[in-house]
Formats: C-alpha cells, sequence, structure tokens
C-alpha cells in the first residue's frame, strides 16, 4: 500500500440469540510488514481502541416477552372471582391442571395482585354463557411492539357477538355494529369495548369458522376467532415492559368475549 493510501474492509456480523442485551464494542488490529524494524521481514501492530470512540458501538437490545394466561371469568350472570395456581404437577383432569410450559405464567410477580381471576376448567350445561378472558403481561427485557392476540372459539360454543352492546367507550368502530369483544389496559375492568367487524379505527375483529382472511398467527379457525391489535399507533404504540407488580400500568391487561354452549 502506497504512504498515504487506505484500505477499507467491510464485513457482517450476525448477533446469536444467546448475547445478552448491553453494548459492545469492536476492537480492530491490523498487522503489516515494518522496514524501519531491525529485520526485512519483522512485522508491527496497529489497534484500533474501541474505547476512544463510540461510532463503532453495538448495541443489543434485550428480548420482549409476553405472557398470556386464560380463565373463565363468568357462567350466565355470575362473575368467577377465584384465584386460581395453574400447576402441571396435578391429574390432567385436575381444575387448575395446565401443561407444563405454561404453569409457571400466573406465578410471575410483576402480575397485579390479584389480577387473575377466574376458572381454568369449569362445569356447564348446554345454553350457558362462558366469559373468557385472556390476560396478558409484557415481561421480557424490551417493550411488546406489534401486539396482537387470537384466541379460537372453544369447539361446542357459539361467539355471543353482542355481549357488550351499549357498552361504552367504544374504540371508534362503525356506529350501530355489534360489540362482542372488550378490552382492558391496565385495569381489572375494561376501558373500551370493540366491534365485531372490520372497520379501520376498531382494533377488534371476529372471524367466523373458516373464513379464509383469518390470519395466520391464529391457527386453523374451524369455530370462530377472535383478534385484536392490542398495540395501536399513537395512543398505545407498545406495551412496556413491566419493572414491577402492576408497573407501569399499560404493561398488562385482558381481552374478553363470551361464547354459549351447544
Amino acid at each position: 500500500m502506497p504512504g498515504g493510501g487506505s484500505v477499507q474492509i467491510t464485513f457482517v456480523a450476525n448477533v446469536p440469540n444467546t448475547v445478552a442485551a448491553g453494548q459492545y464494542q469492536n476492537t480492530a488490529t491490523a498487522t503489516y510488514l515494518d522496514p524501519q524494524r531491525t529485520t526485512t521481514t519483522g512485522t508491527t501492530n496497529a489497534t484500533y481502541s474501541a474505547t476512544s470512540s463510540t461510532s463503532e458501538d453495538v448495541t443489543v437490545l434485550g428480548k420482549p416477552k409476553l405472557l398470556l394466561v386464560k380463565r373463565i371469568t363468568r357462567i350466565n350472570t355470575q362473575d368467577i372471582n377465584d384465584l386460581i395456581d395453574g400447576r402441571s404437577d396435578v391429574a390432567v383432569t385436575a381444575s387448575n391442571y395446565v401443561a407444563p410450559a405454561y404453569a409457571a405464567d400466573d406465578n410471575d410477580p410483576k402480575w397485579p395482585s390479584n389480577y387473575l381471576r377466574g376458572a381454568i376448567k369449569t362445569n356447564a350445561i348446554p345454553q350457558d354463557e362462558l366469559e373468557y378472558t385472556i390476560y396478558f403481561l409484557s415481561n421480557g427485557d424490551n417493550n411488546s411492539t406489534n401486539v396482537k392476540i387470537c384466541d379460537l372459539v372453544p369447539q361446542n360454543t357459539t361467539f355471543v357477538p353482542n355481549a357488550f352492546n351499549g357498552q361504552t367507550p367504544n374504540d371508534g368502530g362503525l356506529a350501530g355494529a355489534d360489540q362482542g369483544i372488550a378490552l382492558a389496559i391496565g385495569s381489572t375492568n375494561p376501558t373500551v369495548y370493540l366491534s365485531n367487524i372490520q372497520d379501520s379505527s376498531d382494533r377488534g375483529r371476529y372471524y367466523s369458522a373458516n373464513d379464509s382472511s383469518t390470519p395466520s398467527f391464529c391457527g386453523s379457525n374451524i369455530n370462530g376467532a377472535v383478534v385484536v391489535n392490542v398495540t395501536r399507533s399513537p395512543d398505545l404504540a407498545n406495551l412496556p415492559q413491566a419493572t414491577g407488580t402492576g408497573t407501569p400500568s399499560n404493561s398488562y391487561g385482558f381481552v374478553r368475549f363470551r361464547a354459549k354452549v351447544k
């Protein structure tokens, strides 16, 4: 390389999933022949000190994580206020059995105290109306963005399209449309009621069984699907990571709907 010349080397580095969140610096070292050394083949090093500049620093962000816990919170006109610890070390027929992968989700210390009310299993007869509540908590190392929740309507039940008609506030949906979905952010009660149809300003939608437009993340929609876009700009661009029990208040909430037993 002639005196005063330069060369640029470009490369791509992938950050593995196992790398912890934090700021990382990149140190570069070049080895070259130095004619001023005592031997003609002598070498020396030039090292770029990463600590002297921040222009090459890479910040690895923490991973977001969203916990979901589902409960039956009402049968007909009777609210279910039980607080049940889901466990995997009980019989699968037990009223509090939860699969091992999810058994600890309701024990996270960042859930608000006594928030996860409702039954995991219950008895019902034809024509009973069941209320399903899907609680969510953003408890990762970063904010949760583009949060969408889909819950498939259980088999042998029928979605109740007008469960929350007349309830306010609504989400700006079409006037007069049925409201079968409720959403809560940072509250034990719904903070907004959603319509079932596709309207641009409303975050909720019900997809009937086998609807070809059902979002793919719902899986197989054989009996109806309830979908809620929880986050929406500018009023709720993300769910911030929880930093303590129920803190901040917009890090948790729930989606709710009702279904009638066939």
